[in-house]
């Protein structure tokens, strides 16, 4: 979904659209500091293990950072995780739905 030269690898660019695209215009700058933050072997991209990591942690190791950078990072991991979620909730809605469809049609037992 965001790697979209479909690489393995989240790069600076298709990190600064994922931002972008959930709300957060990040300077290059920016995005430079943050891939630094995610990127565990510093090889300048991020991989599916990396950003899994850093998207299901904790907060940041020093949540009193309050650097404008921390506080982007911390905005768009939240936002991440919010529409996530909204998905799941979205699926499952949608089998409930379905299930629910098919009961009527008599499609469907226990």
């Amino acid at each position: 979904m965001f790697d979209t030269d479909h690489n393995n690898n989240i790069d600076g660019k298709e990190f600064q659209q994922l931002a972008f695209q959930l709300g957060e215009a990040l300077t290059n700058e920016e995005v430079t500091e943050a891939i630094k933050q995610i990127d565990k072997n510093q090889d300048g991209v991020i991989t599916f293990d990396e950003f899994y990591d850093w998207w299901s942690s904790a907060e940041h190791p020093d949540v009193r950072d309050d650097t404008e950078r921390a506080k982007q990072l911390r905005v768009l991991k939240m936002k991440l995780r919010s529409q996530s979620y909204m998905r799941a909730v979205s699926r499952l809605v949608e089998k409930v739905n379905q299930k629910a469809a098919a009961q009527e049609l008599g499609e469907y037992n226990f």
